[in-house]
């Protein structure tokens, strides 16, 4: 599957790039140090917004998995807000040569 369209949340040097797609899918995000599933909420060409019960630290690289869109993408995480009580996390999608 191809991810479409984007959300990129703004941080510093941050910005939404494309129209986002509102999802709400099952989803694992793995990284070297730890794993988490939760929930996708956005989803574009660029990258993710998920929300989960942990945090995750910003400049983790890992890799998104989402089962029901038959999508595994490699990313790391641009940011971590708590939101009400889970994190929202905002994951750039990576070219598999920068993995």
């Amino acid at each position: 599957m191809t991810v479409s369209d984007a959300n990129f949340a703004s941080e510093e040097g941050y910005e939404r790039k494309d129209i986002r797609r509102d999802v709400h899918v099952h989803c694992l995000y793995a990284s070297e140090n730890s794993h988490t599933e939760g929930k996708v909420v956005d989803l574009s060409r660029e990258g993710a917004g998920m929300e989960c019960l942990t945090p995750f630290e910003i400049g983790a690289v890992g890799e998104l998995h989402v089962d029901s869109l038959k999508l595994k993408a490699p990313g790391i995480v641009r940011w971590c807000l708590p939101h009400k009580n889970l994190y929202r996390v905002g994951i750039e999608f990576l070219q598999e040569e920068t993995y």
